[in-house]
């Protein structure tokens, strides 16, 4: 039997993300998050990048807020918000919201 090329195809949901990004973008969420919530130098990600993928996440799987690495693999957000999914990791989400939670108090 000759050796076969596979032909593998990679689906992710698309659904609602680009409508997502671009009401993100209008709204400004990215960098007002951003101006109030600066990243540290070293950080791959912004907060305010994070945020957008964590609002995304809400709206399109209204579950616990959990396992975001495989939520961003099977749904295209790399794709729309240019974010690898292991860039979604817990420690990461924690230091966006311990972020955000520090500039409201």
């Amino acid at each position: 039997m000759p050796n076969r090329a596979l032909r593998r195809r990679l689906i992710r949901v698309l659904g609602s993300l680009p409508l997502i990004a671009e009401f993100a973008r209008r709204l400004k969420i990215k960098a007002t998050i951003d101006h109030h919530c600066p990243s540290r130098s070293n950080a791959h990600r912004t907060h305010g990048e994070v945020a957008v993928a964590l609002i995304a996440n809400r709206l399109t799987q209204p579950k616990a807020l959990y396992r975001l690495v495989d939520w961003a693999e099977h749904w295209a957000v790399n794709e729309t918000f240019g974010i690898a999914p292991e860039a979604l990791n817990d420690d990461r989400l924690a230091r966006c919201l311990d972020a955000v939670n520090m500039r409201v108090e």
